[in-house]
């Protein structure tokens, strides 16, 4: 019996450190491909709760050499892809969250939208004023919990925001 509970506790152990090596990945590199196979290849490589810069490039025969992204998958596989700071100077900030079949389910252009962070309601600050967005752009980066209530499509999305450092990095927002 002993020697059972040691070997459940070691495997449980082993498995732990297996996901923390795996959490602390903040950065990944895929290759584009024309049959979608990088998307599996992103999921496979993300853990779930907290956020990863995922960057995306493209072969030779496309105009650009690669998109930047962030993105945080929830318990439930759904993905949210949120672009505050552009690297464009022109593009505006935006998000959109897919559910775990890769359906788009919320936007950052939709009118009855309410984030909340840690409890903090900031309506859609994506339709707001500059000010407002900005506001919500510095209390992300402390919040630990992230949440988007909305009146239909699979609403409410909750997501935890740990790696909220990489929010600050530039990405690709067209």
């Amino acid at each position: 019996m002993v020697r059972i509970k040691s070997f459940m506790i070691s495997a449980l152990i082993g498995l732990n450190v297996l996901t923390q090596v795996h959490a602390s990945e903040k950065t990944i590199k895929v290759q584009w491909d024309d049959k979608g196979k990088f998307e599996q290849t992103i999921l496979s490589k993300v853990a779930i709760g907290h956020w990863t810069y995922v960057e995306l490039e493209y072969p030779e025969k496309y105009q650009k050499a690669s998109d930047k992204m962030l993105i945080n998958m929830n318990d439930k596989r759904a993905i949210l892809n949120l672009s505050l700071n552009c690297i464009e100077p022109d593009e505006k900030s935006k998000f959109v969250i897919e559910d775990h079949r890769g359906l788009d389910r919320l936007n950052a252009a939709q009118n009855d939208l309410d984030i909340v962070l840690d409890g903090q309601s900031y309506g859609n600050p994506f339709l707001q004023s500059a000010v407002e967005l900005e506001k919500f752009k510095q209390a992300i980066l402390s919040a630990k919990k992230i949440q988007f209530n909305a009146d239909a499509y699979g609403a409410p999305y909750h997501f935890v925001n740990r790696n909220a450092d990489l929010l600050l990095t530039p990405v690709t927002c067209s």
